[in-house]
């Protein structure tokens, strides 16, 4: 193989995230918010269920913040329907396209989704 060529470590195409697209992080309180910026699509989708998973092991409430996501994929609602039952609520941005694709998935109807900013 020439030093050129890549080489194939054994991940399908859409296991290679990009390492800035997605941002985690869990900030203490009660209940805990899950911080999310950045991107939830296919090339990140696995690490936001982690993430979501982990924090909710974490705590019997969660508050997940969506402000600063630009995108969400059926994938990363999916994630969010899979941990209702442990979400007090989910917080996106007033104006966002987010919280369009939470209304249209029936999300808003299962957990509070309250707009701010």
């Amino acid at each position: 193989m020439s030093a050129s060529t890549p080489t194939y470590d054994g991940r399908r195409p859409w296991e290679h995230e990009l390492p800035d697209a997605l941002e985690l992080r869990l900030v203490p309180g009660s209940p805990p918010r899950l911080v999310v910026v950045g991107e939830v699509d296919l090339a990140t989708c696995a690490r936001f269920e982690r993430g979501v998973a982990d924090a909710c092991r974490s705590s019997d409430r969660l508050v997940v913040d969506l402000t600063g996501l630009t995108f969400i994929s059926s994938a990363g609602i999916g994630t969010l329907y899979r941990h209702s039952e442990k979400l007090s609520s989910v917080l996106v941005a007033e104006t966002s396209l987010i919280l369009r694709a939470l209304g249209y998935a029936g999300f808003t109807g299962l957990v509070p989704v309250i707009p701010a900013g």
